[in-house]
């Protein structure tokens, strides 16, 4: 009746699944784990980990409505872990973006001399639509940054989210917040680029 043993079982798959190459199989070893987590679960019902690691094997077969399901459920479990919520946020970012309509915004009208010049060419650029998804994951990556202002992984996501979504004040914002958090000068670079 123990869960352990399951919960070790699942690991082994998750591990297999991870060196393996082919996508079959790498599919098959993470539906495996994900059969030895629902038996951990069927022992002891209110493990956390368990449907956190589940949730991510469900994001790693692509299907993020059950990983979204997953990951919800542990972080009920364990009185809102910070690193569930953060997980949960990325998820529904993730899943709002691949589900967002991309829009090509035409760029303003060049002025010169206080007259538009219809003669320059600009490109289009691509952004996305706000939806249900990336506005939860907005509100969630904002409430982790009221409760820990310097999360960097956070002030990251929401700076890319806002990216994506051409809100580049935002994304300006956090950008600087991050490099604000951030003491490792390779870091920051990367940042930067």
């Amino acid at each position: 009746n123990n869960p352990i043993s399951y919960i070790k079982l699942a690991l082994v798959n998750v591990v297999r699944s991870n060196a393996e190459q082919v996508p079959a199989e790498k599919e098959k070893f993470m539906n495996e784990a994900i059969k030895y987590y629902d038996i951990a679960l069927a022992k002891k019902g209110d493990l956390s980990e368990v449907y956190y690691q589940k949730g991510i094997a469900y994001e790693k077969n692509a299907n993020l409505n059950k990983a979204i399901e997953q990951v919800s459920q542990a972080v009920k479990l364990s009185n809102n872990n910070i690193d569930y919520v953060f997980e949960l946020a990325r998820l529904y970012s993730n899943r709002g973006i691949t589900q967002a309509k991309s829009v090509d915004v035409l760029p303003e009208i060049v002025k010169q001399d206080g007259e538009e010049n219809t003669d320059v060419k600009q490109p289009t650029e691509k952004r996305i639509e706000r939806n249900q998804d990336i506005n939860s994951a907005e509100q969630i990556f904002l409430s982790i940054l009221q409760f820990n202002p310097a999360h960097a992984n956070a002030q990251y996501s929401l700076a890319f989210l806002y990216k994506n979504l051409g809100e580049y004040d935002n994304a300006k914002k956090m950008v600087d917040l991050l490099l604000n958090t951030l003491q490792d000068e390779a870091q920051k670079d990367a940042v930067k680029k």
